[in-house]
């Protein structure tokens, strides 16, 4: 990793053993790192530095010591800590927006359905990005063809591995046609007519030049058809922003959590963190405030 050869390159360069790390080889690390990281990366190479030891099967010093706790308040002191702007959900509202603007847009019909089948499918499974599409062109890709069964009720896909599911005992999602314009299995079905032929280990999303859709094309599309359909701070939604939109609107429409917690396949309660209080919903609270 990132933080481990970064700790490897400091030690080499000061003449200390790099493993089992001394207090005051941390707390130079440390001070090391302040000069060009934001405290955030820090925490991140520390944790490098502890797999590291970790797997040579030494013991790591305690980073809760209270020398190293002062050092590393100074550093967010010293360097602030850099707010992330939140990302945006895309909620039902906003998923429409999206569908008429690809449908207005200059893409190619089966350009049109395999996008549109993409966004469906982020929305509907609660979908991590990793989980639908491979970063680049020749990744494994996270889903192929075999994944998906089809019927005319609903779409069942095989998420083969994801973040909650380190041992590959696979998850099942099912995605029920809905009889609307959001209609995921539609939405499938019309992406499925017009996919090129493969072969049994090509991607499940295809564009028609039988490449396949990656993160990098999925999100640029994406903002695109965003600014495309006139939504306001286009960039502040990402491709995680069907997941978090998935659990919002669940929520707005009354899905019990413990619900939104299995569809989304979350392992504790951190769906909370991904439910967004919208404006509308915020307003009526003055309202009943009022009453």
């Amino acid at each position: 990793s990132s933080g481990e050869a970064a700790y490897l390159s400091f030690c080499r360069e000061h003449s200390l053993p790099p493993a089992p790390a001394s207090e005051v080889t941390i707390s130079y690390f440390i001070a090391h790192l302040s000069s060009s990281y934001a405290p955030a990366t820090i925490d991140t190479y520390l944790a490098a530095v502890r797999s590291y030891h970790v797997r040579l099967g030494f013991p790591f010093i305690n980073l809760s010591s209270p020398q190293l706790v002062l050092i590393l308040r100074g550093v967010k002191r010293l360097r602030g800590l850099r707010v992330r702007p939140q990302r945006l959900p895309i909620t039902g509202t906003v998923m429409r927006q999206v569908k008429d603007a690809i449908a207005t847009s200059s893409l190619a019909p089966a350009e049109q359905h395999t996008f549109w089948a993409a966004f469906s499918l982020a929305f509907f499974g609660f979908l991590r990005i990793g989980e639908l599409v491979p970063d680049g062109p020749n990744k494994i890709p996270p889903l192929r063809r075999e994944h998906l069964a089809l019927t005319t009720t609903e779409a069942r896909l095989t998420i083969p591995v994801s973040k909650t599911d380190p041992f590959r005992r696979g998850n099942v999602l099912c995605l029920a046609a809905t009889g609307n314009s959001l209609c995921p299995v539609r939405a499938v079905c019309n992406y499925l007519n017009v996919r090129p032929s493969s072969s049994g280990d090509a991607a499940l999303l295809l564009l028609p030049s039988s490449s396949p859709l990656t993160r990098k094309h999925f999100v640029e599309t994406l903002r695109v058809m965003l600014v495309r359909a006139g939504v306001e701070d286009a960039a502040r939604y990402s491709a995680h922003s069907f997941r978090i939109g998935a659990a919002t609107t669940a929520a707005m429409q009354g899905v019990p959590e413990w619900l939104i917690q299995a569809c989304g396949r979350w392992s504790s309660d951190c769906v909370k963190l991904y439910t967004r209080a919208l404006p509308a919903q915020l307003r009526t609270v003055s309202i009943a405030l009022a009453q």
